[in-house]
């Protein structure tokens, strides 16, 4: 039997939601295809990615669109891509970008899919968002996002993006056409910093006694299990002693600075500290350089003890590309 015209009504997708079955692969769409004589949308058929590895050029963005209209398409004019950037990095510095236009996909980047409506694959890499938007290195950092938003511009002089659709369009179920995505900058850990390090620390203070301590040459151990053994996530290590020798030295003649829960985290180009020593004081590591196997470290305690330290990898093996200068 011949099928009906295939017209979208965008006000009867709860209907819609509760009736339709078929996948990608059944051409039976009359049930979503009713009256868009009000709209056009852009559903996501797959998110493939929309994560950023920080420090890799060729990361990206990417989404594979179906544009959906009255003409099943045929009324796309273009759509028209942009960018912006947020940086969410807690310094005196924010890198933020306004929204910029990146450029058009016309109805010649669609090709017919499943159901005979226009599909195509939009992947944007961070090199390339770095150039639209001039952002560079050392600008954005892990937990900083970009945007991508869309905007379907028809022949008949309309536009259509996620300020004029409704919650049905943006975030129904069927339709997923939000018309912008978020891009997450993440941190990746190229291998585990666990490990028995070596270290040489000087410039040691603490109040009362500054300098103190000399030169002091010993291990601290990193290690990705927690006290009872069981695996800590990924990027985080409990460490033997805060202080890199301070509190043993002649600044205290003490105990390595260290209690359950002590911890560094592995973040982008950072180390954070977690928990607190066996005096309930925290710490904070800022990283100098890293050349190679060694990374020098400037440390502070909340007591006001503090230090500079050289510490070679265990092995003498590099630390990560990230760190490294």
């Amino acid at each position: 039997m011949k099928m009906k015209n295939k017209i979208l009504n965008l006000s009867i997708i709860t209907a819609f939601v509760l009736l339709y079955s078929c996948g990608d692969n059944d051409n039976s769409i009359d049930g979503i295809l009713d009256d868009t004589t009000s709209g056009a949308v852009l559903r996501t058929i797959e998110l493939i990615s929309n994560e950023i590895a920080l420090g890799d050029d060729n990361a990206s963005f990417s989404v594979i669109l179906e544009a959906q209209d009255k003409m099943n398409g045929k009324l796309m004019e273009k759509v028209e891509v942009y960018a912006s950037f947020k940086d969410n990095t807690d310094d005196d510095t924010d890198y933020s970008v306004e929204e910029t236009f990146l450029y058009n996909l016309l109805p010649t980047n669609f090709t017919e899919g499943p159901i005979g409506l226009p599909r195509t694959t939009v992947t944007i890499t961070l090199n390339q968002l770095k150039q639209f938007l001039n952002v560079q290195d050392g600008e954005f950092n892990g937990g900083d996002v970009f945007e991508v938003r869309f905007k379907y511009i028809t022949t008949d002089g309309r536009s259509f993006s996620w300020e004029n659709s409704s919650a049905n369009i943006l975030g129904g179920a069927f339709y997923r056409s939000p018309f912008r995505y978020n891009v997450n900058v993440t941190c990746p850990f190229e291998s585990s910093l666990a490990g028995t390090h070596s270290y040489v620390t000087t410039n040691m203070s603490r109040p009362g006694a500054s300098p103190c301590g000399g030169t002091v040459n010993g291990t601290v151990t990193w290690f990705d299990t927690d006290e009872n053994g069981a695996q800590l996530p990924e990027g985080t290590y409990r460490i033997s002693d805060f202080s890199f020798g301070l509190f043993e030295s002649s600044c205290w003649f003490d105990d390595p600075a260290f209690s359950n829960g002590a911890r560094i985290k592995w973040f982008c180009k950072n180390l954070l500290t977690l928990g607190t020593d066996q005096y309930s004081e925290t710490w904070t590591y800022t990283i100098v350089s890293v050349n190679g196997a060694q990374m020098t470290i400037n440390f502070a305690s909340t007591y006001n003890e503090t230090g500079t330290t050289v510490i070679t990898r265990q092995g003498n093996i590099p630390w990560p590309a990230i760190f490294q200068n």
